[in-house]
């Protein structure tokens, strides 16, 4: 009797730790790296994409970054891209368990404190993708970019009305500067960066950008 009482209480525990809303989580180098580069790549440009990762025990680590725009946001780039991460996100070369945790972005107008319409309503369209109350959204602070002190990034998260963001607390990145981000940028790397624009302009664009960093 003992052992199906057992038995039970780790079976709830699992549903529940299953059904539990992600709490946090961390922006790896690889992600965080790509970001950057895809913002210095399109200075003038707003740019934007999507995040992915894996999730253990209710925190997510962010692995990749998968670059979208370097224009204003087009429902079609956003749908068919969606599709090629979602089947990106199955394959070998993801680690296992992978799916889509997010998006970022950078404006062309330096540090505008109000996040834009067409991201709030993709934030949301990737919230229901993912099935995560988790999902993060990340900002490229422009005026940093400079600064090796810094992350250059402000993490937030949905705000319970569903109207805004704040920043997170719960939220970290693996790299706390952007020295190597710098050391990248005098090598060129920034160049070498693919995004779903160019690949549905030239097929041979490959958005992965799986040697960049």
């Amino acid at each position: 009797m003992g052992d199906k009482v057992d038995e039970v209480s780790d079976l709830a525990a699992a549903a529940k730790e299953a059904l539990a809303p992600a709490q946090g989580g961390i922006v790896g180098r690889q992600a965080h790296l790509k970001i950057l580069l895809h913002a210095a790549k399109h200075p003038w440009a707003e740019t934007s994409g999507m995040l992915i990762g894996t999730e253990t025990k209710g925190k997510i680590s962010v692995t990749d970054a998968i670059p979208f725009c370097h224009a204003p946001m087009m429902a079609p780039i956003v749908e068919i891209g969606t599709a090629f991460v979602e089947e990106y996100c199955k394959s070998e070369q993801t680690p296992e368990g992978s799916k889509i945790f997010g998006w970022f972005y950078a404006t062309s107008r330096g540090n505008v404190d109000t996040v834009p319409k067409p991201t709030l309503a993709v934030f949301k369209k990737l919230q229901t993708v993912s099935g995560t109350q988790g999902t993060c959204l990340v900002r490229v602070l422009n005026k940093n970019l400079s600064d090796e002190s810094t992350t250059a990034l402000d993490i937030m998260t949905l705000k319970s009305s569903g109207d805004g963001f704040s920043s997170s607390s719960q939220w970290k990145t693996e790299l706390d500067n952007t020295k190597e981000f710098t050391k990248l940028l005098k090598e060129g790397r920034q160049d070498i960066v693919f995004d779903m624009d160019d690949f549905m302009h030239d097929s041979t664009s490959d958005w992965r950008n799986l040697n960049l960093v």
